[in-house]
């Protein structure tokens, strides 16, 4: 295979990360950690991917120390990292929608409204708020869109109101009209 001992823990991270991601979405067990980490979720709410960080971190740490290696403790950290990002990414997906917060003047609110939904076809709610520091009243736009999309919005923002500010989130799972669930895929 590969004498190269950063690519071999590369490739053995993203196969560990995928292998116990799968395990964990078909509500599975790999044995051995998976119990604290099972005690972990259900006692102190922690998610499976941090409860497996933390019982990881335990292992290499006692590892390192017992074989004081600091190469072992910087390449098992980096396994760790790889493999708890490719668990996350089987388990919840790539996120390829994104939930967009657009927080603008009144005087530009009904024109971005318009344009989100005529230009990209993607409805929009209205919050009420209120400016954390200045007390006046105003509302927030908010349109869940495809991650494609986001380039376009962006567009449409600058060209309305150069002074408004988008926050973006990934969004994990839309159910409803206009987007497929990840449960339907």
């Amino acid at each position: 295979m590969t004498d190269n001992i950063l690519l071999a823990s590369f490739a053995g991270s993203v196969i560990l990360g995928a292998g116990i991601g799968i395990i964990f979405k078909f509500r599975g067990s790999t044995g051995g950690t998976d119990i604290p980490v099972a005690i972990m979720r259900k006692k102190l709410g922690f998610s499976a991917v941090s409860g497996y960080f933390l019982v990881e971190t335990s292992i290499i740490l006692t590892i390192t120390l017992v074989f004081r290696e600091p190469n072992i403790l910087i390449l098992a950290y980096l396994n760790l990292f790889i493999s708890s990002k490719i668990c996350d990414m089987v388990l919840e997906g790539l996120p390829y929608v994104k939930g967009v917060y657009i927080v603008t003047d009144s005087k530009y609110e009904a024109d971005i409204k318009d344009k989100i939904l005529k230009q990209l076809n993607r409805g929009v709610t209205v919050f009420k708020a209120e400016g954390g520091f200045t007390g006046v009243p105003r509302n927030v736009l908010f349109c869940v869109i495809n991650r494609r999309e986001i380039e376009k919005l962006k567009d449409i923002i600058k060209e309305t109101d150069k002074n408004s500010f988008l926050i973006i989130n990934d969004v994990y799972d839309v159910i409803g009209t206009g987007f497929r669930s990840r449960l339907e895929q």
